[in-house]
């Protein structure tokens, strides 16, 4: 040692050690390494979970060594969250995995958050007008299927970091979809759980455990249909514009505010935030249609006796009447389209409504009147033509068409105006009041006409000239002309004919 430091030649001894050192070191490491690429362990990773839920499953592994393992595996490998999340969805939905009770013993426990919230679910319901069973009795555990105990055990390990806020978005919308494939209410313990971990998110936990009720309870859905129809039209009772008296405003509420939920809840905004959530969409549509008609029913009904018979400025005018009818209508087509879609759209045209009008009508709708009869098949003909038109629109050449669900309209349209032509031919038999025929029939084809001309070109001219004649002999002959105007060329030589 000098001054200057250490000798060159302890230095050189120095370095060489250090790097022979280092050299050392990250043979280690590369050592240690896998070998195996990434997409080959995310390939394991399904053969992974299904053989630790076997052994969970046969007490050979205990479910902390579970839920810690999975979160090394998600620590290691953060990729392999999607593997598991999808792999955990399946098996949940499978539904051939034991139920395990969430006990805080062998599974983290909801404790009393349950029940707490269980409540607030059934008093924002019951505000909307929907009344629910509890599904979690007291004096037991609340009970999971194996691998949704697994996963939401899973999701509460993680911190609440912004570094993690990938991880959060996946299973929180996770958690959510593997709820409603499950026929268990497994839902109300999962938002239980959260909410002892995160308070402040106690709102946005009920909103999301709100839906549970409605993806297995039938009877929910309806009742919540049925009150959707009567906050919109009570609050409608004059026919006026449906924003005059609220009308939407009372079907869609304002729930939510800077305070948090407030009672009463609107049913519309429950609709739309549990109607993806409904399994089976074509009960919802046979559920629309008959309030749809129920309701047109009970205008009719308003219009013909209100007041005393010898009052007679004590009844509901008959344009208001309509206008409500037509309301009723625009209302059913929009929950229809927005619950199910294309395809209940297309079942609605090709066989939910045929259905309806050969069937016998219900013991509560037998003899309706006139005005009923009429009122009746006018909104079913506008809720029909108001689901297809917002489904397939009215261009008949557009680039969209192409979409598999819109070049399947001329079909639909076709197959219907053949059913119309089949009735009106006398080929096929029909079981509603022939009032209600001949109202659905003239406005449908009035709505056709008027407004998306364009789906008559693409309908059989043999089918047109059915119709047409129908509606002669209901004296239409203004619609029955404009009919086959609307035809294409192929119906020229028709209409002449028709002229002559």
């Amino acid at each position: 040692m000098n001054k200057g430091g250490v000798t060159s030649g302890n230095l050189s001894s120095t370095s060489g050690s250090s790097i022979s050192g280092s050299s050392v070191s990250a043979s280690d490491e590369s050592y240690q390494r896998p070998t195996v690429p990434a997409w080959e362990l995310l390939e394991a990773v399904p053969f992974v979970l299904e053989a630790v839920l076997t052994a969970c499953s046969h007490g050979r592994l205990s479910s902390r060594d579970l839920t810690t393992s999975l979160r090394d595996l998600v620590d290691f490998l953060p990729a392999s969250l999607a593997a598991i999340v999808s792999y955990f969805s399946a098996e949940i939905t499978r539904g051939i995995w034991k139920t395990v009770p969430m006990n805080g013993t062998e599974w983290p426990s909801p404790g009393a958050s349950l029940h707490s919230i269980e409540a607030e679910i059934k008093e924002i319901l019951a505000s909307a007008g929907v009344q629910i069973h509890s599904c979690y009795p007291r004096g037991g555990p609340p009970m999971l299927p194996l691998p949704m105990a697994a996963l939401v055990s899973l999701t509460i390990t993680f911190k609440l970091d912004r570094s993690l806020e990938y991880i959060h978005g996946i299973i929180g919308q996770a958690l959510e979809n593997c709820a409603g494939g499950s026929s268990w209410p497994s839902m109300p313990i999962i938002g239980a759980l959260w909410t002892q971990k995160v308070r402040r998110w106690h709102d946005f936990i009920i909103l999301s455990c709100m839906r549970s009720p409605f993806g297995r309870d039938k009877d929910a859905v309806a009742q919540l249909i049925r009150s959707c129809f009567s906050s919109f039209l009570q609050s409608s009772s004059n026919g006026a514009d449906i924003t005059a008296n609220r009308g939407v405003g009372a079907l869609l509420g304002d729930s939510i505010t800077n305070q948090g939920l407030r009672l009463p809840m609107a049913p519309g905004f429950i609709y739309l935030r549990t109607c993806r959530t409904f399994h089976d969409t074509y009960f919802v549509s046979e559920v629309i249609l008959k309030q749809v008609i129920e309701w047109a029913h009970k205008l009719a009904n308003g219009w013909s006796f209100n007041g005393p018979p010898q009052l007679k400025s004590g009844r509901t005018p008959l344009s208001c009447a309509a206008s409500m009818a037509h309301q009723v209508a625009m209302l059913g087509g929009g929950l229809l389209c927005i619950a199910g879609g294309p395809l209940v759209v297309q079942v609605l045209y090709e066989e939910t409504l045929p259905t309806l009008l050969l069937s016998a009508r219900e013991e509560s709708l037998k003899d309706p009147g006139p005005v009923s009869s009429t009122l009746q098949g006018y909104a079913m003909a506008n809720m029909l033509f108001f689901c297809g038109s917002l489904l397939w629109g009215a261009d008949r050449i557009s680039p969209v068409m192409k979409l598999s669900f819109l070049s399947r309209r001329p079909r639909v349209v076709g197959t219907h105006m053949d059913f119309i032509a089949g009735v009106l031919d006398g080929h096929i038999l029909l079981g509603c009041d022939p009032g209600t025929w001949k109202a659905y029939v003239s406005r449908f084809v009035f709505l056709v006409v008027r407004f998306v001309p364009s789906w008559l070109r693409d309908i059989k001219l043999d089918t047109l000239k059915k119709i047409a004649t129908g509606l002669q002999s209901w004296h239409e002959q203004d619609l029955a002309l404009s009919l086959l105007e609307r035809g294409g060329p192929q119906a020229v030589s028709v209409v002449v004919d028709t002229l002559l």
